[in-house]
């Protein structure tokens, strides 16, 4: 098992502290969820975890070693991340694309094609794209491109998967389609799972475990149910949440205005 934390980082922006002094523990096998009100540091946590923004404080430590002592092809086997709002030619297979995923792993010394061609093609089945492996990226609707990306960083095969509002501009079907998918992989492919969400509901209905961030601090870091039973979330977003359980006894989340709560 891989274990990630951070220890007392503080990240800046020249003189403005975006991320002050955090200290996590990320949870294996689990599906996280950061979120925070604009402006709160969430992508940058998320950046900064992976190594793509500098701390200038604490440490990122990997299994006892420190993120920055880690050579790019062991890192790749760890942790991939999927950036918001990622961007391809589009006249490129989506099999090409997923490809790209085992770049990360590629060395002068050491040619594994076979190894490549085997998690290009698990990737594709796992994200069910296999039937569309030979499409051109401009054919796919918004839900398949999104599954594209997130097969390609699967195909890096690494422990920790790292996106950033990967339902970004999609419509709520295909959010649901991406989330539904990402469960999958967390349960039947073993990934570890952290994302930066914007809409609340579907942090509540797909994460294990939440990271609420306010002005660059961290005021929650905890189950998914946990951090309901808290009330942070009510505070932090100025909103009222609420659970109802319909006529089978399913349990629902209603998130209301506090100047409506009395409807």
């Amino acid at each position: 098992m891989v274990e990630i934390q951070t220890q007392d980082i503080t990240v800046k922006y020249s003189k403005q502290v975006i991320l002050d002094k955090l200290n996590i523990k990320l949870q294996q096998g689990k599906i996280t969820a950061i979120l925070g009100p604009n402006g709160s540091g969430k992508s940058t946590l998320l950046k900064t975890l992976v190594g793509l923004v500098p701390h200038q404080e604490g440490k990122i430590i990997i299994n006892d070693k420190k993120l920055a002592n880690f050579p790019k092809i062991e890192l790749a086997k760890i942790l991939s991340i999927l950036p918001q709002s990622p961007d391809s030619p589009n006249d490129i297979t989506v099999k090409q694309l997923v490809s790209y995923g085992r770049h990360a792993h590629s060395s002068w010394f050491k040619k594994t094609k076979k190894d490549d061609n085997f998690y290009v093609d698990w990737a594709l089945d796992a994200t069910n794209l296999t039937q569309l492996s030979d499409n051109y990226i401009y054919e796919l609707s918004g839900g398949q491109k999104q599954r594209s990306w997130i097969a390609m960083s699967l195909a890096q095969n690494s422990n920790y998967l790292f996106l950033d509002e990967p339902t970004t501009y999609l419509d709520i079907h295909y959010q649901f389609e991406i989330l539904s998918l990402l469960r999958d992989l967390n349960k039947k492919q073993n990934k570890t799972i952290i994302m930066v969400l914007h809409e609340l509901q579907n942090a509540i209905q797909y994460a294990d475990h939440i990271i609420v961030l306010d002005k660059g601090s961290v005021v929650a870091d905890d189950t998914t149910k946990n951090v309901l039973a808290s009330k942070i979330l009510d505070d932090v977003f100025k909103v009222r949440i609420k659970q109802v359980h319909d006529e089978n006894n399913q349990s629902h989340i209603v998130i209301c205005d506090q100047t409506k709560e009395s409807q």
